[in-house]
């Protein structure tokens, strides 16, 4: 599939902002805003992660179970 796209005129530049785009949060630095790390959104990752793993293994383990206890 090709998507062909014709522009016409002259780039014009963005918008001005009436700061600083980092401080606002639109910049790409380490921490969230306010310029702290977000805890609370850690510990979500970290328990999202957690419970994902948790759950694939369960399933394997399930799995390796099952075809074990099938009669040949």
């Amino acid at each position: 599939m090709t998507l062909n796209v014709g522009i016409r005129g002259t780039a014009q530049p963005g918008p001005p902002y009436a700061g600083d785009a980092e401080a606002a949060g639109f910049g790409l630095g380490g921490t969230g805003a306010g310029g702290r790390e977000d805890v609370t959104m850690r510990a979500i990752g970290f328990a999202g992660i957690g419970a994902g793993s948790v759950l694939v293994l369960g399933l394997g383990a399930w799995q390796l179970v099952s075809r074990r206890r099938r009669p040949a």
